[in-house]
């Protein structure tokens, strides 16, 4: 049926384009031709379509440098009326979790960007992830933005009416107020996957009143860029008949956010909970809590109460930081630099080298890798490697602020103390485990510590059934040519991956220590298989830095904890240079293995200029990504003279045993579950007796390669 007056739906429609900071420009390029590219020049075809579209600060930085072309389309659009841009922060950051200068800071980028690249003033934004927060009417109002859109979803976690949503709310905070529009979630799951004559259907059947308007908010790689949707959106037709439609106003009116909001300001408010889109909210629980509640909404719909299964209230977004320790790490670590940061904004001559720190901070905010879904760029290396890459370069620019620096010094920090030179930056944990965090040359730059631990996510169930399913039917199976939504499909990208699916107990940091009797690892062989996959052996606390020791200040001393064998005292200090640090061990017992596991990555197993090397009684030479093992070794590096053009190299004093492995996980993607290199897990193990004097490992860090 037809609203009530017989006029057309009003729909109001919304993209968003995005890539990550530090995405292989491979992938923006395919992204251009397969998604952005073909969609503004089918929108350039029908004159008579309006609508909204975002596109976020990694790639227009990506556009500029590569393809100007694109964003003088754009503008072409933007000029005659068709496109509204809107604002948001500009390199994509979870706004309610950086501080409040950060927040202004990003949208006033974006809309700084806006206004000199397109000459407009954006009044709208889009909030990355549509993550939520009470306070965020604040951040918002200050960067001058009348209005932004969520999902239905919150509304309904707010109490809200479903037959209601058909129009912007007020949302209030101490000090500011935003309109707030609710993005359909049926639409979402309809577009641009059910045929158009369906879609007008369903929109014609399901609209009240012309006084209304529908809401479409969502990817825009969803058109082209999705498993099977360029094909079905572009050659198949899907968007020709979809803007026809829009054009013609075969019973919905297409137009951009902008429209509805001048058409009359809001009447109704709402108090909205912290939230995402629902698909999130499950992700960010545990994987057993996920497991549950997917379960629990099943059965709901099935009793009729699809209404109720919605409302269910999940996790939010910060629990991110909960599940994968690392990812808080790295936003506490950026956070403290900010702040750092504009603290000396404050009393700084440079504003260059301010504005430069600050625009590194901003990229370190990029939110993509510090989460997982189906999206989210966690278990990609290559993003948190580009994230870890800004926060480092944003550190030297600190350091600048400051002052011209030479040498050594500590940073005491709660959680952290920092080793630094202009070369080197370690940092180790000393609240419990005292493992090196973070092992960086700070020049390039990269953070060679950047593995992460190996944990159950709830779709790996759905790994292990498509594996036995795979293997029952054969090679071969037939695929649906028609495309649909990747919340609910998965494809295994290769066989075997139910086989890595193994769970590690302890994060994979360097230098992170076990004590293990000698008659054991005799009878054993094998380092590994004592140590498997669980927790750390030892654990330390700081400690003073006395004998047996000498030592050079500045250092990071610590002692272990709760051993009957003994205390063993581990320093972390400078070595001969700036680019040089060793970790010296004392105090080990006779008659035992000290091992030390280093858990190091340079983005790839096994690629051009990626090579690891172990020197001593039988000289080995191989790829990082392979498994082996070698007695006697006196060093080993890591060397990438390609890509990265940054090297590693570890030397034992006295010689040790070296075990290797591939630090491997299985996750999911847009395009499938896959098997993801995230680095190598060195055992190095010392043979203590009753002559062993303090065991040393020197860690040196150079440049290698041609410069870039």
């Amino acid at each position: 049926m037809m609203p009530l007056d017989g006029a057309p739906v009003r729909l109001a429609f919304a993209l968003h384009n995005h890539q990550p900071v530090g995405n292989f420009d491979s992938v923006f390029a395919e992204a251009v031709e397969r998604a952005y590219r073909p969609f503004l020049d089918a929108l350039a075809r029908h004159p008579g379509v309006r609508l909204s579209m975002h596109w976020s600060g990694p790639l227009f930085e990506w556009l500029e440098k590569h393809e100007p072309s694109i964003l003088d389309a754009l503008g072409t659009l933007c000029s005659r009326g068709q496109v509204e841009l809107l604002s948001g922060g500009y390199y994509e950051p979870i706004l309610a979790v950086i501080p409040p200068w950060d927040q202004q800071g990003q949208i006033e980028r974006m809309n700084g960007y806006l206004k000199a690249r397109f000459g407009v003033t954006a009044r709208g934004a889009w909030i990355a992830e549509r993550v939520w927060e009470p306070d965020l009417p604040d951040a918002l109002s200050r960067a001058g933005i009348e209005y932004t859109l969520v999902d239905d979803h919150h509304f309904l976690l707010a109490g809200a009416d479903s037959g209601t949503l058909r129009e912007p709310y007020w949302v209030e905070s101490t000090m500011g107020r935003v309109g707030v529009f609710p993005i359909e979630r049926e639409l979402r799951y309809r577009i641009p996957f059910q045929p158009v004559p369906e879609l007008l259907d369903f929109l014609r059947g399901t609209s009240r009143a012309a006084a209304g308007v529908r809401v479409f908010g969502d990817d825009g790689e969803k058109f082209g860029i999705w498993p099977r949707t360029h094909d079905w959106v572009y050659r198949d037709g899907w968007l020709e008949s979809w803007l026809g439609a829009l054009e013609e106003r075969r019973a919905v009116e297409a137009m951009p956010l902008g429209d509805v909001w001048d058409a009359g300001l809001p009447a109704r408010s709402i108090a909205l909970p912290a939230a995402s889109y629902p698909e999130m909210m499950l992700w960010a629980l545990p994987a057993g809590e996920q497991v549950r509640i997917e379960s629990e909404q099943r059965w709901l719909e099935a009793q009729g109460k699809a209404d109720l299964a919605r409302r269910i209230a999940t996790g939010n977004w910060r629990e991110f930081f909960a599940r994968y320790p690392e990812s808080r790490r790295l936003h506490r670590r950026v956070t403290e630099l900010s702040a750092k940061i504009e603290h000396a904004s404050r009393s700084c001559l440079g504003r260059t080298q301010y504005e430069e720190a600050r625009r590194e901070v901003h990229r370190a905010q990029c939110n993509c890798s510090y989460w997982h879904g189906v999206f989210g760029g966690f278990y990609l290396p290559h993003l948190r490697a580009a994230v870890r890459g800004h926060m480092l370069r944003a550190d030297a620019l600190a350091d600048e602020l400051q002052g011209p620096s030479s040498g050594w010094i500590v940073e005491r920090g709660e959680e952290e103390h920092r080793l630094k030179s202009p070369r080197v930056a370690v940092g180790v944990a000393v609240n419990a485990s005292g493992a090196i965090v973070e092992l960086a040359e700070r020049r390039r730059p990269h953070d060679f510590a950047c593995v992460i631990a190996r944990r159950r996510e709830a779709y790996h169930a759905r790994v292990e059934e498509a594996a036995r399913r795979a293997g029952a039917q054969g090679e071969g199976s037939a695929t649906a040519h028609k495309p649909e939504t990747i919340h609910g499909s998965i494809q295994l990208k290769e066989p075997g991956l139910e086989r890595l699916l193994q769970y590690d107990e302890r994060p994979r940091y360097a230098s992170q220590e076990w004590l293990l009797p000698a008659p054991e690892v005799a009878a054993s062989g094998s380092l590994r298989a004592l140590i498997g996959l669980g927790p750390v052996g030892l654990t330390f606390a700081p400690a003073g830095a006395g004998e047996p020791m000498a030592h050079a200040d500045p250092l990071i001393a610590l002692a272990s904890m709760g051993d009957p064998r003994g205390t063993i005292e581990k320093q972390i200090a400078p070595g001969r240079d700036e680019a040089e640090f060793e970790v010296r061990f004392a105090g080990v017992p006779g008659d035992a293995w000290l091992v030390s596991e280093w858990n190091l990555s340079i983005l790839t197993g096994a690629a051009p200029g990626r090579r690891l090397s172990l020197e001593g009684k039988a000289p080995v030479a191989c790829s990082p990504g392979s498994t082996g093992e070698a007695d006697s070794v006196t060093s080993m590096r890591l060397e990438d003279s390609e890509y990265l053009r940054v090297a590693l190299t570890l030397q034992f004093e006295p010689a040790a045993r070296v075990e290797w492995s591939p630090v491997e996980t299985v996750s999911l993607s847009e395009s499938g579950a896959e098997r993801v290199y995230q680095g190598t897990a060195f055992l190095v193990g010392f043979r203590s007796g009753a002559k062993t004097g303090p065991i040393r490992i020197r860690a040196r860090v150079e440049e290698v390669g041609a410069a870039p």
